[in-house]
């Protein structure tokens, strides 16, 4: 995956989690749990390649800092869903 696919894949994934996430009831928990896994997966495949170049780059760099941020809150809300 290169970095502007790593992007668009994050940036489609998380918002998705997003207006999920606005929209949840209880029983909607496993399929949250699900939607922000793959969140987090996008975001750590992002956050991997944006890396790759940050030193190059000052808009890889952003990338790199920015789905660095939305991986920890995909974490921090999958910790509160499973209590």
């Amino acid at each position: 995956m290169d970095t502007p696919d790593a992007r668009t894949t994050t940036y489609g994934a998380s918002g998705r989690t997003r207006r999920r996430l606005t929209r949840a009831t209880r029983e909607d928990s496993a399929l949250l749990a699900a939607q922000l896994e793959v969140c987090l997966m996008a975001c750590r495949r992002s956050h991997e390649a944006c890396s790759r170049t940050a030193a190059d780059h000052a808009h890889c760099n952003l990338c790199a800092d920015a789905t660095e941020r939305a991986a920890d809150a995909c974490r921090r809300a999958l910790q509160a869903l499973r209590g």
